[in-house]
This record gives C-alpha cells, structure tokens and sequence, in this order.
C-alpha cells in the first residue's frame, strides 16, 4: 500500500505536471505564431523563385533577340550568296535586280497571305453586342412566362 507520503507527493505531482503544460490559450498563440512564420516562409520562398526565373527569363529573352538579330544578318548574306551566283551568268547589275525582285516577289506573296487570314479573322470576331441582345430576349420572355 501507499504511505502517507507517497499520497500527498502524488497530488502534487499532477499539479506541477499541469502547471508545466501549456494552456489551450497559449498552444493556439503558438499555433497561430508557426502558422505566420509557415506562410511568410513561403512568401519568401517564392519571391526568391519568381527573381531567379526571371533572370532566366531575361537571359532567354536576351539571348533570343541576338538569334532573331543574327537571323536578319544570314538571310542578307544568302541574299547575296544568290546575287553572286546570278551574276556568273549574268552581268552583276542583272544578278542584282533579279534578286531584288524575287525579294519582292516573295514579300507580296507573304503580304497576300496575311491580308488573307486577316479577312479570315474578321468574319470571326466576337460580337458582344449580339450575344447580349439575345441574353436580354431570353430573359424578357422568360419573365413573361
């Protein structure tokens, strides 16, 4: 059986056992402490991820704009490639013009084709309007109903 004294400490180790324990007020203070530490954790987080893609970004952006740079020096240099090459059977002035002309020729051939799906894009355009002044006769006659 328990003495006397082995009683009496028991009380009183269940009483500094709950004094030692947190209360419910200060267990939601701590949870509510993590909780905004967690979620300003995170924002940095992505504030740090959102810079270094976009210096990726604007590294790729850099470096795509030298290529479409780059891209208009080739097409000139093939352009004449083809006038030298025109211009061993032809005088260089004739090589020269024939060039310039194909030029020209492909540049009204694109110019048709753009003009072309532009048309095409018209007739398919969204009309707000139409869509509205149906939506305001079915709602008339459904309150006619």
């Amino acid at each position: 059986m328990s003495t006397p004294e082995q009683m009496s400490s028991k009380p009183e180790t269940q009483a500094q056992a709950r004094a030692e324990r947190p209360s419910v007020g200060e267990l939601v203070g701590l949870v509510s402490t993590q909780a905004s530490a967690l979620v300003k954790g995170e924002i940095t987080l992505a504030k740090a991820k959102a810079a270094a893609a976009g210096k990726r970004f604007g590294v790729a952006g850099a470096l795509l704009a030298l290529a479409g740079i780059l891209s208009f020096y080739l097409i000139e240099r093939l352009f004449r490639a083809a006038e030298y090459a025109f211009g061993l059977l032809v005088p260089m002035w004739a090589a020269s013009l024939i060039v310039a002309g194909l030029i020209l020729l492909v540049m009204g051939l694109l110019a048709g084709v753009a003009l072309a799906s532009i048309k095409k894009g018209k007739n398919n355009m969204p009309n707000p309007g139409e869509g509205m002044g149906k939506n305001v006769a079915a709602v008339k006659k459904g309150l006619k109903k």
